[in-house]
């Protein structure tokens, strides 16, 4: 289900690199206007300025492509678990080797907040079963990066000893 929507959204056999990034812009922006803490982690760019300026910056819509071609990636391997595993592994990782640290203080409001996006542009009510399909897919991401949190603080505990 949830593979049939990525590829409606973002196009269908050939993924669209501009649907990509449209989905990943729309995303972004909508975090950042509503997800609490969103613009702080931002570094390489100012999540402060208006929409209009950050929708100019390159930097921004690079992050954007991103965003779209990694969500992208882990549907497709929806039915590859292991590989999965490994890029969900990925990117929590990345996100938790930035400074600051973009952990489960943020992902946490994310997950809480993301059925409302979908639900937003799909235009499909918070209780259809497609809706839920995509918090439970960002449930398994926010639960990745709250396992190989704990993996990191374990493993510099260890460090110290």
């Amino acid at each position: 289900m949830l593979k049939e929507c990525w590829r409606s959204v973002v196009g269908q056999l050939i993924v669209d690199d501009q649907k990509v990034e449209d989905f990943g812009k729309l995303l972004l922006l909508w975090l950042l206007d509503n997800v609490p803490n969103a613009k702080k982690p931002f570094k390489k760019f100012d999540a402060n300025v208006t929409k209009a300026s950050l929708t100019k910056n390159p930097v921004f819509l690079n992050h954007c492509r991103m965003v779209g071609m990694y969500l992208g990636q882990m549907v497709e391997l929806l039915d590859k678990p292991v590989e999965l595993e490994m890029l969900t592994h990925q990117v929590a990782i990345n996100h938790l080797s930035m400074k600051p640290s973009v952990g489960t203080a943020y992902f946490d409001p994310f997950q809480e907040k993301f059925p409302r996006f979908m639900s937003e542009t799909l235009q499909k009510p918070l209780d259809d079963p497609l809706i839920k399909a995509w918090d439970k897919f960002l449930m398994v991401l926010t639960g990745k990066v709250k396992k190989s949190e704990k993996m990191i603080a374990k493993s510099q505990k260890c460090a110290m000893c």
